[in-house]
């Protein structure tokens, strides 16, 4: 699963145990598992300015509309970082059970790694599968 990539996943389940339909941004990953964040486009208590926003009460990264393919201003949210298992991800994208939207730019997957490890939410193994995931920049 390629950092940068966002995809819809139904019935999302957070760490409070609620479940809804979310659309979810990969950070990085290792053979057996990835990293992810969860996204929202409600700005409730959020700042409109693109890029990141770490040091906010609520860290993350905002990807502004037409920066990409999203349809509306976008926060990655990095309050909460997420575990999925690899093959039974990809299973669950072949099966039709989650779908792949798209990716944005490596430019702005690596300002986004780099704000989400710079965020004191993260664990340190998570940190470190993102860090070890961190997209090249062009020369």
């Amino acid at each position: 699963m390629k950092p940068g990539s966002i995809f819809f996943h139904p019935q999302f389940l957070f760490h409070d145990g609620s479940r809804a339909d979310k659309l979810v941004f990969v950070l990085g990953g290792t053979a057996s598992k990835i990293v992810v964040a969860k996204t929202t486009s409600q700005d409730r208590y959020r700042r409109l300015d693109h890029g990141c926003q770490g040091g906010d009460h609520y860290p993350g990264f905002l990807l502004t509309y037409g920066c990409c393919f999203l349809t509306k201003n976008t926060w990655l949210c990095f309050n909460e970082f997420y575990e999925f298992d690899l093959i039974e991800l990809q299973s669950r994208m072949v099966g039709g059970t989650i779908y792949r939207l798209g990716e944005i730019s490596a430019e702005l997957t690596r300002d986004a790694q780099a704000c989400a490890v710079s965020t004191d939410d993260i664990s340190f193994d998570q940190e470190q599968i993102v860090r070890s995931s961190f997209v090249p920049l062009s020369p």
